[in-house]
């Protein structure tokens, strides 16, 4: 009888935990992935993502996760971010990033390993607020060296609520 108790009681413990922490979790509102072909990422093929705002006071991080395989020539690669009111075309923010795939010193990859490669995540923007309701386009634009630049195989896009 009291090992029974006991089991229940982990049980229903255990339960708690796993929903508490997954109620801690931070809220994805909008998330959308781009794979890239064999070629590599062309300067002409920008990734575009729409997200329609509704609440003005939410505050949210912007993260860019890059997938590359063994073929990206350097230890990094660079994209340019653009974001846009698309009904009144006005320009809300634009700003260049380094994505760093590689620690530039001993060559090691960093990030987590995947099939054929590794991906890492980029916080671009945190804390970020949309002035006005309506959607917006998220495009991310690849400027290397290189055009097409080899080796990125898959890009993703989210907006993560935040409490900032």
């Amino acid at each position: 009888m009291h090992i029974q108790l006991t089991i229940r009681k982990t049980t229903i413990l255990c339960f708690l935990a796993i929903f508490s922490i997954w109620g801690c979790s931070p809220r994805v509102a909008y998330e959308a992935q781009k794979e890239i072909g064999e070629n590599g990422w062309a300067i002409s093929d920008s990734f575009l993502g729409f997200y329609d705002v509704g609440d003005t006071n939410q505050a949210f991080n912007l993260v860019a996760t890059s997938s590359v395989n063994e073929n990206l020539p350097t230890y990094n690669h660079h994209i340019q971010l653009s974001i846009m009111h698309v009904k009144s075309s006005k320009r809300l923010f634009q700003g260049q990033y380094n994505l760093v795939m590689f620690n530039p010193e001993s060559g090691a990859p960093l990030g987590e390993k995947i099939e054929n490669g590794r991906k890492r995540s980029f916080v671009l923007l945190s804390g970020l607020k949309f002035r006005e309701n309506g959607e917006v386009e998220i495009a991310l634009k690849q400027y290397d060296r290189l055009d097409p630049m080899p080796g990125i195989t898959k890009l993703e896009l989210q907006l993560v609520e935040s409490t900032d």
